[in-house]
């Protein structure tokens, strides 16, 4: 079977989470926090954040619920499947205006194995090596193919990258529950096919999709979006709804011309106090002209979730698993809160977690509408538990399953 069935190891791997109060008052202080966290497709990942808060939810007049006046972290993290980034994150309430949201982040990634499974959904339909033969599971593909031949194909579907990105947004707090955010995105990205050498021994050299030379990328983003859910980290009930836009225009400053739009809606619904049902359903399409690094994300006001599979949102399959210009996802969760107790003054909430999960990657937009065969939907399932921590810091452990693989997360927050 696969590395990973070593997952035990894994799930005993708890996160080790605690904050270190340096020194401070309500207007200053700093916080440190050690991160760690398990997936199929990072292995083991460990870093730590260093913050930085000035003022608190006490030290201002204003009809929001800011939790400070400002909050700058930096972060490292490096995983034991050869990732490494640094990211710099500056976040200021009522900047200008009490109704304006002012978030900047600088952003480094060095990645020596990103998956890359191919972004045309027909021919990722099914694990394929070059010479046409097809593979169900992913643990019989890597044994009798990724791992076979003197390890001659071991990166054929891996690829390695480096990204230098920065951001800026604006986000106006308008009534009745509603979010304008404009901002832009802007980095450069250099790309190794990982082939060694050898012609053709990687998927990526094979295909050489648009964007595989690597280079500069400036975006325009926008987003607006309506949310009701009565605690963000944690919500009972309520609900987000997200529609957002990118627009690259080819030029001095990018290398790729091409627009991308997303829309989300999550609802929470609770019954019997402790149940709650989570459900999600998303869709994303990016116009001809998108590099295949960008292709297929989801775009929402607040980040980037990448193309389906991977622990955000299709949990049994490797990240990037499904690519192509218009994707769909949809997920349900049953989350059970068991009773809550006290340790050192923190409260803690054990919840039960049940769920499944749903995608579909289609060559365009008319494809939902013309060619909506549900046998082309892939599907996950799976159960776990989760931890709320004064209810704001949530830490989860699940095992997910597909017809094809498994995979594990032990991380930071629910997904959605």
């Amino acid at each position: 079977m696969i590395k990973e069935k070593i997952f035990l190891i894994a799930v005993f791997e708890f996160i080790a989470s605690f904050q270190s109060i340096y020194g401070g008052s309500d207007d200053f202080n700093i916080t440190g926090l050690p991160l760690a966290s398990y997936s199929t497709d990072e292995g083991l990942r460990y870093g730590g954040r260093v913050y930085l808060y000035t003022g608190n939810s006490g030290s201002r007049s204003s009809q929001y619920a800011y939790p400070y006046n400002s909050r700058t972290y930096l972060q490292a993290t490096a995983s034991t499947k050869g990732r490494l980034d640094a990211e710099l994150d500056y976040d200021n309430c009522g900047f200008l205006h009490e109704r304006l949201r002012l978030q900047c982040k600088l952003f480094y990634e060095r990645i020596l194995n990103e998956n890359y499974f191919g972004t045309d959904a027909g021919s990722a339909d099914s694990l394929m090596a070059p010479d046409g033969t097809s593979y169900s599971t992913y643990s019989g593909y890597e044994e009798l193919f990724l791992d076979a031949d003197s390890g001659t194909f071991a990166n054929y579907n891996l690829y390695e990258h480096n990204t230098a990105e920065g951001s800026a947004r604006i986000t106006a707090m308008l009534p009745f529950n509603l979010r304008v955010m404009t901002g832009i995105r802007a980095g450069s990205i250099d790309i190794d096919t990982k082939d060694n050498g050898v012609p053709d021994s990687t998927l990526m050299s094979r295909e050489q999709p648009a964007g595989i030379q690597g280079g500069l990328i400036t975006s325009l983003l926008f987003s607006v979006s309506r949310d009701t859910r009565d605690y963000e980290p944690d919500p009972k009930n309520g609900s987000a709804l997200d529609i957002s836009a990118l627009i690259s225009p080819d030029g001095a400053l990018s290398d790729y011309g091409y627009s991308a739009f997303s829309a989300s809606y999550r609802k929470y619904v609770s019954f019997k106090s402790r149940f709650t049902l989570a459900m999600r359903a998303a869709c994303t399409y990016s116009t001809e002209g998108a590099p295949f690094f960008r292709k297929g994300e989801f775009l929402t006001m607040s980040e980037v979730i990448p193309g389906l599979g991977g622990y955000k949102t299709l949990r049994g399959y490797r990240q990037n698993r499904f690519v192509d210009d218009c994707m769909t996802l949809a997920n349900a969760e049953l989350r059970v809160r068991l009773d809550s107790f006290t340790i050192a003054g923190s409260t803690f909430q054990p919840v039960y977690l049940a769920f499944v999960d749903g995608g579909r990657a289609y060559s365009g937009p008319a494809d939902m509408i013309t060619d909506p065969d549900l046998n082309g939907c892939h599907t996950s399932w799976g159960m776990g538990g989760a931890v709320a921590w004064n209810r704001s810091t949530v830490i989860h452990g699940w095992v997910a399953m597909s017809k094809e693989d498994l995979g594990i997360s032990i991380n930071f927050n629910y997904i959605f």
